[in-house]
C-alpha cells in the first residue's frame, strides 16, 4: 500500500500571538537558510497581531520560490510567516524520517514542478499533499532517521565549532588592534582615539584600485554581497543578474567589494580565486596590506564607515568612492601583524578543516538519502555500510574534538 504525505502529517494553519514571541522563535523566508541550511535569528518580528505557530518536531519548508530548499525541522515553540508550511506528523509515522524524506532533491523537484507562478513561484499545497512517502515500519524509518541524524550531527557541531573559532579570531584581532593589549610604547592621539606611535595612518585611496575588469565567460561562478561577506549567487537567487555576460564585474581573489543593502552598506572580501558580480557593485583591489587585516579593521570600527552611503541612493546602492577613498587607516609595523596572522592562521587552519568535513558530510547524506528512501541501501547493514564509507572518505566516524575544539564550544 503506497502512501502520500496527506496521510502521515497535517498542515497546521493555528495561530500564536505575536506578544508571545521574539526574534529567536520567530521565522519567516528572510531567516530560512537555503540549501537546507536551517535557520537564523530574525531581524524583526512582523507588524501583524498573529502568526502561525509551531512546536517542537514539526517540520516548517519555505513555500516561496521552493528551488532555495529552505526546510526545518523544529526544536522549540514559536511563530512563523504564512508564506511558511508548518507539517505535524501523525503518531504512527517518525517525525525526524519525514523531515528527511521531505530533505529530498526529489521533493523539491516535485513541489517545483507544481508550483504555481514563474517570477515567484509557490507550492501547491494539493499537490504537495498528494506526494508519495515511502511506507516503512517504524522501527525501519527510525532507524534510518538516527543513521542521518548522526551525520546531521556531526555537521552541527563543525558549525558551531567554525562559529566559535571566528569569534576567537575577532577576539584576537581586537586585542591585537584595537585595545593594543600586545603593545607597551607611547601613543599618538588620532581620530581613532589613542594608538601606538610607531603605526602609521594611511588613507584608502593609498590601498585601492577600482577595478572595472567585465566578465566574458558564461561559466564564471557569479557572488552576491550580504551581511555575512561575499556569498556564491547561487545560494541565495535563482535568476541570473543578466544574459549578457559583459555586464558582469570580474572580481579577483582579495578584492573589496560593497553590496546593494536596502540601508546602510555591506561589504565583503573575495576568497575564492575569481569570481562575478553585478555592475553596480564597486570593486576595489587592495594594495600594500593584507586583506584580512583591512576586512576585520572595517568590521571592528563599522561605525566609521556609516557616511560612505550616498544619501538618498535607492536601495543602499550607491557607494560614495569619494568618501571611502578619503577614509583613514592605521597600519602597525609588519613585526606585530606578523605575530598576529602567527595565531589567527592557526584558526583559520582549523575553520577549513571544519568546512572540508562539513562539504563531505553533506554529500555522503544527499547521496546516501535517496538510496534509503528508495529502499536501494539494506537498513539492516547499514552500521557496516556507514563504517565502509567513513573509512573510504578517510575522516568519518575519527574524533574531530582537538583540545582548542573542546574549549571553545
Amino acid at each position: 500500500m503506497s502512501l502520500v504525505l496527506n496521510d502521515v502529517a497535517k498542515f497546521i494553519s493555528s495561530k500564536i500571538e505575536v506578544s508571545e514571541i521574539n526574534v529567536s522563535n520567530y521565522i519567516s523566508t528572510e531567516n530560512m537558510l537555503p540549501n537546507k541550511g536551517g535557520i537564523t535569528t530574525a531581524s524583526s518580528l512582523p507588524d501583524t497581531k498573529s502568526v502561525r505557530e509551531y512546536i517542537p518536531k514539526d517540520i516548517l519548508i519555505n513555500n516561496i520560490r521552493p528551488y532555495f530548499k529552505k526546510i526545518w525541522y523544529s526544536d522549540m515553540e514559536g511563530g512563523c510567516s504564512n508564506d511558511i508550511y508548518v507539517l505535524r506528523f501523525n503518531e504512527n509515522y517518525d517525525s525526524k524520517f519525514l523531515y528527511y524524506v521531505l530533505s529530498s532533491d526529489d521533493f523539491f523537484s516535485y513541489v517545483m514542478a507544481n508550483a504555481k507562478g514563474t517570477k515567484m513561484p509557490r507550492g501547491d499545497k494539493k499537490a504537495i499533499q498528494n506526494y508519495k512517502v515511502p511506507n516503512f515500519s517504524i522501527d525501519k524509518q527510525k532507524k534510518i532517521s538516527s543513521f542521518l541524524g548522526e551525520i546531521d550531527r556531526k555537521i552541527e557541531i563543525n558549525k558551531k565549532l567554525n562559529k566559535n573559532l571566528q569569534k576567537q579570531i575577532n577576539i584576537l584581532f581586537k586585542s591585537f588592534f584595537i585595545n593594543f593589549e600586545f603593545y607597551d610604547g607611547k601613543y599618538q592621539e588620532t581620530l581613532f582615539g589613542e594608538i601606538p606611535i610607531e603605526w602609521n595612518i594611511i588613507l584608502f585611496k593609498d590601498i585601492l584600485n577600482e577595478r572595472n575588469e567585465k566578465s566574458t565567460n558564461q561559466d564564471i561562478p557569479m557572488y552576491s554581497v550580504t551581511l555575512d561577506g561575499i556569498q556564491p549567487r547561487a545560494d541565495i537567487y535563482k535568476k541570473k543578474i543578466t544574459a549578457k555576460t559583459t555586464k558582469f564585474k570580474i572580481i579577483h581573489k582579495y578584492d573589496l567589494i560593497f553590496g546593494m543593502p536596502n540601508s546602510g552598506y555591506q561589504y565583503g572580501i573575495m576568497y575564492d580565486e575569481i569570481g562575478g558580480v553585478s555592475s553596480a557593485y564597486p570593486v576595489f583591489e587592495i594594495n600594500g596590506i593584507q586583506p584580512r587585516y583591512v576586512d576585520l579593521f572595517i568590521k571592528n570600527i563599522s561605525n566609521y564607515f556609516n557616511d560612505i552611503v550616498k544619501s538618498g541612493s535607492r536601495m543602499g546602492q550607491g557607494i560614495d568612492k569619494k568618501v571611502l577613498l578619503s577614509k583613514e587607516i592605521y597600519v602597525p609595523p609588519n613585526e606585530h601583524l606578523d605575530k598576529y596572522y602567527s595565531i589567527e592562521s592557526k584558526l583559520l587552519d582549523l575553520i577549513n578543516h571544519n568546512l572540508t568535513e562539513i562539504n563531505n558530510l553533506t554529500k555522503l547524506r544527499d547521496t546516501l538519502l535517496p538510496k534509503l528512501m528508495s529502499g536501494e541501501i539494506d537498513v539492516s547493514k547499514i552500521n557496516c555500510d556507514l563504517e565502509l564509507k567513513y573509512n573510504y572518505m578517510k575522516y568519518l566516524f575519527n574524533q574531530i574534538h582537538t583540545p582548542m575544539s573542546k574549549s571553545v564550544v
